[in-house]
């Protein structure tokens, strides 16, 4: 008797794509992403996750950092006395 066949899952769609941007108080940056990958189902196939940094440009890089800082400025301004 043969064994079952497993199912052919092919990759179709990119579901959500989640973007983590970290602003250390030491100064560290972090931009992390997380994407769904979803077969020809819409059953989730893996999330791939890492670090975002190696794949922008510099002055996407200068961007983030800008926006981050302009983050920061408006909560220290909102939030503290």
């Amino acid at each position: 008797m043969p064994l079952p066949q497993l199912e052919q899952r092919t990759p179709t769609t990119i579901a959500d794509i989640s973007i983590q941007l970290t602003d250390y108080i030491a100064g560290v940056d972090q931009a992390e992403y997380s994407i769904q990958v979803l077969d020809q189902d819409g059953l989730l196939i893996k999330v791939l996750t890492g670090d975002l940094t190696p794949h922008l440009t510099g002055v996407q890089k200068i961007a983030l950092q800008d926006f981050m800082s302009a983050i920061r400025a408006q909560a220290e301004a909102e939030i503290l006395p």
